[in-house]
C-alpha cells in the first residue's frame, strides 16, 4: 500500500510528507537545526503538541523553549516531572504549585524538606529523564477522573472537577500518574534535561517549609528552595 503524501511548509521550507504523520515523527525525519529542545509546533498559526497528526496541507513551525508557549509547556512538564519523581522517592511529601516569583514558581511541600531530600529528588528526576518516559495525552470520562483523584486523596482536583460540566476531560499520563494542566505539554521527558535543583535555607518563624522553583530554561536553572 502506497502512503498518501501531502505538501506542507516546515519552518518556511516546502516539503512533501506522509499524511497522518505526527509532528513528533515528522521532526525526526527532517534536518531541523536547534540548539534548544523543540517542545511544540504551530500549525497554521495554532499551537499543537507534538503528538498532533498532520492530515492536510498546512504551515508548520516548530518552536523551542525560547517561545512563550513552548516555555510554558516546558515549565509545566518540569513541574509534572518533579511531582512524579517526588512520589517515587519522597512518598510522604505532597507538592502543590503556589504562585510565580521572579522567573520561577513557588511550590509548597506539606512536609519539612532537607538538602538530602533535594539531592534525592534531583537524582530521581535525572533517572526518569534517562528512561525517557512519555507524557501521554488522554481523553477520559470526567467521573472516572474524579474517582482517580479521590483514590489518591487529591481533594483539590476532585473539587475543581465538580464544577466542570464536560463529559470528558484531558488528562496527561506520566508513568503511573495522571494529572491535568491548563497548557499544552511536552510528549516526553527527555527534552526536560536543562534544569538544576538548589537548596536555599532561609530561617523563618513557621513550621511549614515552602519549596521554590525558579525556572529559566535558557539559563539552564531551576532552583528548589526551602523558606
Amino acid at each position: 500500500m502506497i502512503n498518501e503524501t501531502i505538501e506542507v511548509s516546515i519552518n518556511g521550507k516546502k516539503e512533501k510528507i506522509i499524511k497522518d504523520i505526527s509532528l513528533y515523527d515528522l521532526l525526526k525525519t527532517i534536518n531541523l537545526e536547534s540548539k534548544l529542545p523543540i517542545i511544540l509546533a504551530k500549525v497554521d498559526g495554532r499551537y499543537k503538541e507534538l503528538s498532533y497528526t498532520v492530515k492536510r496541507p498546512c504551515s508548520i513551525e516548530y518552536v523551542d523553549i525560547l517561545n512563550k508557549e513552548g516555555n510554558r509547556a516546558y515549565v509545566n512538564g518540569l513541574l509534572y516531572l518533579m511531582i512524579y519523581a517526588g512520589k517515587n522517592v519522597l512518598k510522604e511529601h505532597n507538592f502543590t504549585v503556589q504562585h510565580s516569583i521572579d522567573k520561577g514558581i513557588y511550590v509548597k511541600s506539606d512536609k519539612r524538606i532537607t538538602k538530602e531530600d533535594v539531592a534525592l529528588l534531583k537524582k530521581e528526576m535525572k533517572e526518569v529523564i534517562k528512561i525517557n518516559l512519555n507524557i501521554e495525552k488522554l481523553n477520559v470520562n470526567r467521573f472516572d477522573a474524579v474517582d482517580y483523584f479521590k483514590s489518591i486523596g487529591d481533594e483539590s482536583k476532585v473539587n475543581l472537577l465538580q464544577y466542570n460540566t464536560n463529559s470528558f476531560i484531558t488528562l496527561y499520563k506520566l508513568g503511573h500518574m495522571y494529572n491535568f494542566f491548563f497548557s499544552l505539554m511536552p510528549v516526553e521527558v527527555r527534552c526536560l534535561e536543562r534544569f538544576d535543583l538548589k537548596y536555599l535555607n532561609q530561617l523563618v518563624d513557621t513550621d511549614i517549609d515552602l519549596t521554590v522553583i525558579v525556572a529559566n530554561p535558557t539559563e539552564e536553572s531551576i532552583h528548589l528552595a526551602k523558606r
